[in-house]
């Protein structure tokens, strides 16, 4: 039996997992899409456990600057194929397994026929395109996604696309509505990663997948867990969707007690200069922060259904990148904050208020 193989006694031996559970990963077949930092720290441990199948995707070499975070390779193979490397060392770590190397780029092209083949796919990407990818595909196909990113010192955990206990399935786009443009969000390259959180980040995957295969615990399902390096802290927040949204809030809610006020760039400059308000970003994690010149707050539309951004001011105006998401957020805030406040959202959001301040400038 192979849950009393040596190899796995410890794991085998858990309550509620067992050599069933076990027996389940060696017949899962789980796609890793991405083999740098939140791949290293997934594949080994998929690996370890006993994963049947791992099928590694990434057209990227191994470069001396990954090291510090992408602990598969060593200094001896810059330049050789990722898939390759991390193959290597994973058969070396437990033979017992099959891997599968990919050793191209993702795209729509070939994105259906990979992921068709895997019971589990892990998101360790590190660009919205290829994330919105994912999401979509996996949809189409109904199979789990495990998402996982990270920034500065911070990562984002979440599973999509399995349903919870309300037949809720999240998606990346009840996060994340729309893929910023080129240049608006900032890689590991532009603003730096400290080297154990994408192994911190990717070995929470891997337990997100190894609950998933061995039907053991309940997998973060509606929502997403946020990890601080910083503080050490961990935060779960439900699903902002308005699914969610219509789900969890009662009949007798309150509707919004006066509406909304949409501004224009214009507008939006006059007030700049006459009026006291608070302007809250609810902009996401790797996207661009900052509107440039002007003193704000940053709060993530993710944590809206967790609690809301705290002010002082009457007058708050809600930002995100196109106006859309702070709209939401507008919406959330209105329903569930104390009377007396005035909402503003800002239509176009941060790249109509910079089109604008280009066009006058």
């Amino acid at each position: 039996m192979i849950g009393m193989n040596p190899r796995y006694l410890r794991q085998s031996q858990l309550r509620d997992f067992g050599p069933e559970g076990q027996a389940r990963l060696l017949r899962a077949r789980v796609l890793v899409v991405g083999a740098g930092g939140l791949g290293c720290g997934a594949l080994p441990y998929l690996a370890a456990a006993g994963v049947g199948t791992i099928g590694i995707v990434d057209d990227d070499r191994v470069e001396l600057g990954n090291l510090h975070r992408q602990v598969l390779y060593t200094t001896a193979e810059t330049g050789e194929a990722k898939v390759v490397a991390a193959a290597r060392r994973l058969r070396a770590m437990n033979p017992e397994i099959s891997i599968r190397e990919y050793p191209i780029r993702i795209d729509g092209s070939n994105a259906a026929a990979l992921l068709a083949d895997y019971d589990v796919v892990v998101d360790a990407t590190d660009n919205f395109q290829t994330r919105f990818l994912l999401d979509s595909v996996c949809a189409d196909l109904g199979k789990p996604l495990v998402f996982g990113a990270i920034s500065d010192f911070e990562g984002q955990i979440a599973v999509l696309h399995h349903r919870d206990a309300d037949g809720v399935s999240a998606s990346y786009r009840d996060f994340f509505e729309e893929a910023p443009r080129a240049g608006e969000a900032r890689g590991c390259a532009e603003a730096g990663v400290l080297g154990v959180l994408p192994g911190i980040v990717g070995a929470l995957q891997a337990a997100e997948v190894l609950k998933l295969i061995s039907r053991c615990g309940a997998p973060l399902r509606a929502g997403m867990l946020t990890y601080s390096a910083i503080t050490q802290e961990t935060r779960f927040f439900r699903l902002p969707a308005r699914r969610r949204e219509s789900l969890d809030r009662p009949e007798s809610a309150p509707p919004t007690r006066e509406p909304i006020r949409e501004i224009s760039p214009e507008e939006f400059e006059r007030m700049l200069g006459a009026e006291s308000f608070a302007i809250v970003d609810v902009r996401e994690i790797g996207e661009t922060p900052s509107i440039p010149g002007i003193a704000h707050e940053r709060y993530p539309l993710s944590r809206f259904t967790a609690g809301l951004p705290e002010t002082d001011h009457s007058r708050i105006l809600f930002v995100c990148r196109t106006g859309r998401r702070s709209r939401q957020a507008a919406e959330i805030f209105a329903t569930r904050s104390e009377e007396g406040k005035t909402l503003f959202n800002l239509r176009g959001g941060v790249v109509g208020w910079i089109a604008h301040r280009e066009r006058n400038a």
